[in-house]
């Protein structure tokens, strides 16, 4: 949900920037579009975090249910 809040975000930004070339005083236009962009690059860096989590939490499921401790990787292992 966060990567598609990310691009729909873009898209604003892009939309603004078109717009300040439109309209060349009109610098609401461009605090606008640096606020968009600013707003894309945290919903892209949260979206970046959850998907890590979403996929570490399968891989140490599977790990747990399917695997017997010797066929673990050394660097997964608890001492």
């Amino acid at each position: 949900m966060l990567r598609g809040i990310s691009l729909g975000l873009l898209a604003f930004a892009f939309v603004f920037c078109l717009k300040i070339f439109s309209a060349p005083q009109a610098w609401s236009y461009a605090v606008c579009s640096l606020l968009s962009m600013a707003a894309t690059y945290l919903a892209m860096q949260e979206a970046i975090k959850f998907r890590t989590w979403f996929y570490q939490a399968i891989y140490q499921s599977v790990v747990a249910l399917e695997l017997k401790p010797d066929q673990i990787p050394v660097k997964f292992r608890k001492p």
